[in-house]
Formats: C-alpha cells, structure tokens, sequence
C-alpha cells in the first residue's frame, strides 16, 4: 500500500534551512578565498590531492552504480544481423 503525502513540501521543494546552509557556506568561501588559497599552497603535494577529491564530490555529480547485463544470446541473430552489429563495432572502435 502506497502512502499519500499530506503536507510538507512539494516533490522537487528544495530545504530552506539546506538552501540558507549553502549559501552562508558560499559566501564564507567568496569573502576568505585569499586565505583559502594561502592556506592550500602551504600544503604538501599529497594533501593537495586529498583536498581537490574531497572538494570534487562538490563540483561533479556522482555516478551511480550501473550493471549491464552480458547475457547477449547471439543465437537469435541472422547472420545479415550479426554483420550489422559486427559493422556497427568496428566503427565505434575507429570513431
């Protein structure tokens, strides 16, 4: 049994309180970056990659988890078809 929602935000209603977070977290950035970039010169090359993969999370979008499938029965192919896909990976190998 599928719940109804009764109240609280519309699907797609971002948070206030995450809406206001972010933005006192971006001007905080904006008004100390000259000490932020002070601050990340000083750091040992290993640390540098550190930080630059933590602040990645923030900048990219992350990937789900994906399965494909391999379980491809070339059995139910004709032979015209099979020629078709064969061409069609040989191009895409050579694009």
């Amino acid at each position: 049994m599928k719940k109804i929602k009764t109240g609280g935000r519309d699907k797609g209603t971002p948070n206030k309180i995450t809406k206001d977070l972010r933005g006192r977290i971006n001007d905080f950035l904006n008004d100390n970056w000259k000490t932020f970039q002070d601050d990340f010169d000083q750091l040992a090359p290993r640390d540098k990659v550190y930080f630059r993969e933590k602040l990645m999370q923030y900048n990219a979008a992350k990937q789900q988890y994906t399965q494909i499938s391999t379980d491809l029965n070339l059995d139910k192919f004709s032979d015209h078809e099979l020629d078709i896909l064969i061409e069609r990976i040989r191009n895409e190998k050579y694009s």
